[in-house]
């Protein structure tokens, strides 16, 4: 049994790449219709149109990588005042309550602990 003509897969890309050069004509046109006719206006979106991209993709990396090195330096100060809490539970043992300890986090860290007897950990919950 023959297929009709026009109607395999290779006529379909074959189609397909005709139409292609008439739709980027129809764009292209469109493009036109609302470009600047004038020397001046096009010399000033030649000039403008570089300056205005290459600022937005310097401030972009730049903006990214501060708030990369931002979150970095936040995290590290974090870790260093937890790292200086459990050295202090480490050093002074023989406060049971470690009441000198909390309160010492809470003023001078800024920390709200609560430090709590070793308990074993929960699961780990599920990934998102």
């Amino acid at each position: 049994m023959e297929q009709p003509k026009g109607s395999g897969p290779g006529d379909l890309a074959l189609r397909t790449l005709r139409a292609m050069p008439r739709a980027w004509n129809r764009f292209w046109r469109l493009i036109a219709l609302y470009m600047p006719k004038r020397l001046y206006a096009r010399s000033l979106i030649i000039v403008i149109a570089p300056m205005i991209l290459l600022q937005s993709v310097i401030a972009f990396v730049f903006m990214e990588r501060h708030w990369q090195t931002v979150t970095q330096r936040l995290s590290q100060a974090t870790i260093s005042d937890i790292a200086a809490v459990i050295d202090m539970m480490e050093t002074y043992p023989h406060d049971a309550d470690y009441a000198n300890i909390i309160r010492i986090a809470q003023d001078r860290m800024q920390l709200k602990v609560d430090l709590l007897p070793p308990d074993p950990l929960p699961p780990p919950g599920p990934k998102p």
